[in-house]
Protein backbone atom coordinates (compact mmCIF):
# COMPACT_ATOMS: atom_id res chain seq x y z
CA UNK A 1 0.00 0.00 0.00
CA UNK A 2 1.26 3.44 -0.89
CA UNK A 3 -0.52 5.81 1.43
CA UNK A 4 -0.71 9.44 0.45
CA UNK A 5 -1.60 12.36 2.70
CA UNK A 6 -4.91 13.14 0.98
CA UNK A 7 -6.71 14.67 3.97
CA UNK A 8 -4.22 17.31 5.00
CA UNK A 9 -4.83 19.45 6.88
CA UNK A 10 -7.53 17.21 8.37
CA UNK A 11 -9.66 20.09 9.65
CA UNK A 12 -10.28 21.17 6.04
CA UNK A 13 -11.90 17.81 5.26
CA UNK A 14 -13.27 16.36 8.49
CA UNK A 15 -16.79 17.82 8.53
CA UNK A 16 -17.58 16.90 4.94
CA UNK A 17 -16.01 13.43 5.15
CA UNK A 18 -17.82 12.74 8.44
CA UNK A 19 -21.17 13.72 6.89
CA UNK A 20 -20.41 11.69 3.76
CA UNK A 21 -19.95 8.50 5.76
CA UNK A 22 -23.11 9.18 7.76
CA UNK A 23 -24.85 9.35 4.38
CA UNK A 24 -23.76 5.78 3.60
CA UNK A 25 -26.21 4.29 6.10
CA UNK A 26 -28.91 3.51 3.54
CA UNK A 27 -26.37 1.68 1.40
CA UNK A 28 -25.66 -0.79 4.20
CA UNK A 29 -29.05 -1.08 5.87
CA UNK A 30 -27.69 0.49 9.04
CA UNK A 31 -25.17 3.21 9.65
CA UNK A 32 -21.59 4.20 8.98
CA UNK A 33 -19.65 6.46 11.31
CA UNK A 34 -16.22 8.01 10.80
CA UNK A 35 -14.21 7.10 13.90
CA UNK A 36 -10.76 8.40 13.01
CA UNK A 37 -9.27 10.45 10.22
CA UNK A 38 -5.55 10.71 9.55
CA UNK A 39 -4.04 12.49 6.56
CA UNK A 40 -3.45 9.14 4.86
CA UNK A 41 -6.23 6.82 6.07
CA UNK A 42 -9.52 6.61 7.93
CA UNK A 43 -11.29 4.25 10.32
CA UNK A 44 -15.05 3.76 10.09
CA UNK A 45 -17.56 1.84 12.17
CA UNK A 46 -20.29 0.07 10.22
CA UNK A 47 -23.48 -1.57 11.43
CA UNK A 48 -25.51 -3.31 8.76
CA UNK A 49 -28.61 -5.44 8.46
CA UNK A 50 -26.47 -8.40 7.35
CA UNK A 51 -28.19 -8.65 3.97
CA UNK A 52 -24.99 -8.17 1.94
CA UNK A 53 -21.44 -9.44 2.28
CA UNK A 54 -18.67 -7.46 3.93
CA UNK A 55 -16.97 -7.24 0.54
CA UNK A 56 -20.09 -5.64 -0.97
CA UNK A 57 -20.41 -3.25 1.99
CA UNK A 58 -16.83 -2.08 1.48
CA UNK A 59 -17.44 -1.67 -2.25
CA UNK A 60 -20.59 0.39 -1.71
CA UNK A 61 -19.11 2.61 0.99
CA UNK A 62 -15.89 3.23 -0.91
CA UNK A 63 -17.74 3.96 -4.15
CA UNK A 64 -20.21 6.39 -2.59
CA UNK A 65 -17.60 8.21 -0.51
CA UNK A 66 -15.06 8.36 -3.35
CA UNK A 67 -17.57 10.03 -5.66
CA UNK A 68 -18.78 12.52 -3.04
CA UNK A 69 -15.30 13.47 -1.80
CA UNK A 70 -13.87 13.95 -5.30
CA UNK A 71 -16.88 16.04 -6.30
CA UNK A 72 -16.37 18.34 -3.30
CA UNK A 73 -12.54 18.36 -3.43
CA UNK A 74 -11.55 17.74 -7.09
CA UNK A 75 -7.96 18.83 -6.40
CA UNK A 76 -7.45 15.54 -4.54
CA UNK A 77 -7.15 13.83 -7.94
CA UNK A 78 -3.79 15.57 -8.37
CA UNK A 79 -2.45 13.57 -5.42
CA UNK A 80 -3.08 10.41 -7.43
CA UNK A 81 -1.89 11.65 -10.80
CA UNK A 82 -5.45 12.17 -12.02
CA UNK A 83 -6.65 8.71 -10.97
CA UNK A 84 -10.39 8.26 -10.48
CA UNK A 85 -10.10 6.66 -7.04
CA UNK A 86 -8.85 7.72 -3.64
CA UNK A 87 -9.27 4.41 -1.81
CA UNK A 88 -7.01 1.40 -1.95
CA UNK A 89 -8.66 -1.92 -2.78
CA UNK A 90 -7.61 -3.34 0.59
CA UNK A 91 -9.56 -2.95 3.81
CA UNK A 92 -9.50 -4.34 7.34
CA UNK A 93 -12.59 -5.87 8.91
CA UNK A 94 -13.30 -6.97 12.45
CA UNK A 95 -16.71 -8.31 13.36
CA UNK A 96 -18.42 -8.12 16.71
CA UNK A 97 -21.27 -10.39 17.77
Amino acid sequence: SHRRAVFSPAEDFFGFVYDTFLGCGELVGGFVNLLYMAPDHIHVYVESDGEVSVEELAHRIKGFSNKAILKKFPHIRDTFGGSAGIWDEAYFVETIG
